[in-house]
């Protein structure tokens, strides 16, 4: 998953370069990944199918693909993809980045530069203006379609939505990016309307603790805690990762 600082990184190099940005996403990304003979899983028929054979013995699917929640479908569908595109003798040929496994760039003759973002099945292309270099990125989004049929956007869309951001594009040299959607998406689910803090939700809630009070509440907390139930820690996990996307770009909403 490519991180948010390269996403971000990645906008801004388009916005020096006044490159093309377009962003596609990959249906049934896990269905297509290559796994190997070693990763192959057996499993029994779901409820509806035969379970034996007309000799009484067991019947066993050998799963030619990896399926969604399979633990490995995911790292079996990125080397797929990282291993196609990055294939020097093959049409993409992209150099992976050392410091984000998930940026792919490569050098067009000429100085020309195309750029590949990918986050599991959602990317972002950018490639500069000349010519030879859009040509080459349009051919690069026509390999990924034929190989891979991804959904391409338009090109250079004015309001573009990608990872939870947004990204309105003034123009190739000036774009802002906010999670607006997002955020505005969690707060109906977590708060009410006007913002006010739900009725049901601790007053603590209301301001942040920092004094020694709360390294004692802590301590005693885990001295006597109890498992918390399923439903309690389903609350809290989609609490927790919801505010952890929002506060990407605004870190004041951690407060």
């Amino acid at each position: 998953m490519v991180r948010n600082s390269t996403c971000l990184a990645g906008e801004a190099v388009a916005c020096l370069r006044q490159q093309h940005r377009r962003t596609y996403d990959v249906p049934g990304a896990y269905l297509q990944g290559k796994q190997l003979a070693c990763e192959q899983v057996l499993a029994r028929p779901p409820l509806g199918f035969r379970t034996v054979d007309e000799r009484g013995v067991e019947i066993l699917w050998l799963m030619l693909i990896p399926l969604y929640g399979q633990q490995d479908a995911g790292a079996i569908w990125n080397r797929t993809y990282n291993q196609y595109v990055t294939d020097l003798s093959g049409p993409l040929a992209f150099e992976r980045s050392s410091n984000d496994p998930c940026l792919y760039t490569k050098r067009v003759d000429g100085g020309g530069q195309i750029s590949n973002l990918l986050y599991v099945d959602d990317g972002r292309l950018y490639y500069d203006t000349d010519a030879k270099t859009a040509a080459q990125g349009h051919a690069c989004a026509k390999v990924l379609v034929d190989k891979f049929e991804v959904k391409l956007k338009d090109e250079d869309m004015d309001e573009d939505y990608f990872l939870g951001s947004n990204y309105h594009q003034h123009s190739r040299a000036a774009t802002t990016v906010t999670a607006y959607t997002y955020i505005n998406k969690m707060v109906k689910t977590y708060i009410n309307g006007d913002c006010t803090v739900s009725r049901d939700r601790p007053a603590a809630w209301s301001y942040t603790p920092a004094d020694e009070t709360l390294d004692r509440a802590y301590a005693e907390a885990v001295a006597q805690r109890a498992p918390a139930s399923s439903e309690l820690t389903k609350r809290y996990q989609t609490l927790f990762g919801a505010l952890m996307h929002a506060v990407k770009y605004r870190p004041e909403i951690a407060a």
